[in-house]
């Protein structure tokens, strides 16, 4: 019987060979054909001759672009055996299900490296995105899905998808990720995604907005829910993409930290304040949702999570969770219903 770790190679091993026949195929189809239009003063003779070599040389073509489709068809159907010989061996090891925070802390770990001088002391915002049933996924169109869920309301990306850059997407052995963290015009920046192709898993780590100010002691409330807004609609249209029922059960974790003393305020001119401060080193919550609420309701949902972060330091007044659905569905250009 096969180990995990033992699928795992042979999982990137066909993934390999997928990659490597779609690049075949692309050459070829990028090849113009033999063409006869040069033929037309040359001798009867001469013409046949060259008819019968560009014949020739279109049928090698054709039998060269058949035998990818047969190399890229193979190498699917490899996959898919593969991962379901993955999915039966995690239900042979599976342990209880971890929590979405620890699992938060193992893809923590992955964006240390990139965290620059005068960044790591700075506040940050984690998301982790865990779909109920991960056997959905269609890997084939994981890029394709991640350019989808790229979304862009305020110049800058949530989850940024951009090619030929230095920011473009990279592949780990588990994951695809993207880090951004070199300053920009005197604001420090660090945004990085990272999907998880054998798990489903989505998982985010950002600089607050005032962070990213040089300010980690506030927390903009309105800033923070319109990212939020962002981030809930990305994952939405990221899982529906990969070919998940609006019914999908999908798990949101979010965390700020840290937090400690931190003041919270309405990100607007005046810096407007409320009176008591987080006494908490983290804060975080986790809810579960349907794929349909993050795709209809994006808004809804980032203000339950903001609101209930609100509620540690006795804020309930003033906007109220009605007003922050309407402010974040302003940012995010939904029309009123």
């Amino acid at each position: 019987m096969k180990t995990l770790k033992e699928i795992d190679e042979q999982w990137l091993l066909a993934l390999k060979e997928l990659e490597e026949a779609r690049l075949e195929y692309e050459t070829l189809m990028s090849q113009p054909l033999p063409t006869s239009l040069s033929l037309q003063r040359l001798p009867k003779e001469e013409i046949e001759k060259k008819r019968a070599e560009e014949e020739a040389a279109k049928q090698q073509i054709l039998k060269a672009l058949s035998s990818a489709e047969t190399k890229i068809k193979k190498a699917e159907e490899r996959l898919g055996i593969i991962r379901n010989e993955f999915y039966e061996g995690l239900q042979r090891e599976q342990k209880p299900q971890s929590n979405p925070f620890e699992l938060m802390d193992k893809c923590r770990k992955a964006t240390a490296v990139f965290i620059t001088k005068g960044v790591e002391n700075l506040a940050f915002m984690e998301l982790i995105a865990i779909p109920t049933d991960m056997s959905q996924i269609d890997i084939n169109e994981i890029r394709k899905a991640l350019k989808v869920a790229c979304v862009d309301y305020r110049g800058w990306p949530y989850l940024f998808y951009l090619e030929s850059s230095k920011v473009s997407p990279q592949r780990a052995d588990d994951r695809i990720y993207a880090v951004n963290n070199e300053p920009f015009f005197g604001r420090l920046e660090f945004d990085y995604w990272a999907f998880y192709y054998r798990t489903g898993i989505f998982y985010s780590r950002n600089l607050t907005v005032y962070s990213s100010l040089s300010k980690p002691d506030k927390f903009s409330y309105f800033d923070e829910a319109k990212i939020l807004g962002e981030a809930i609609i990305a994952i939405g249209r990221l899982y529906s993409s990969l070919g998940f029922h609006i019914a999908s059960e999908i798990t949101l974790a979010v965390r700020y930290e840290p937090t400690k003393n931190m003041v919270a305020i309405d990100g607007t001119i005046f810096e407007s304040q409320y009176s008591n401060r987080f006494s908490d080193s983290k804060l975080t919550h986790e809810i579960i949702r349907p794929l349909g609420d993050c795709l209809n309701k994006p808004a809804h949902v980032a203000s339950d999570i903001i609101f209930y972060l609100l509620g540690k330091i006795g804020y309930w007044g003033g906007y109220g969770h009605d007003g922050f659905v309407a402010d974040i569905e302003k940012h995010l250009k939904i029309p009123k219903s």
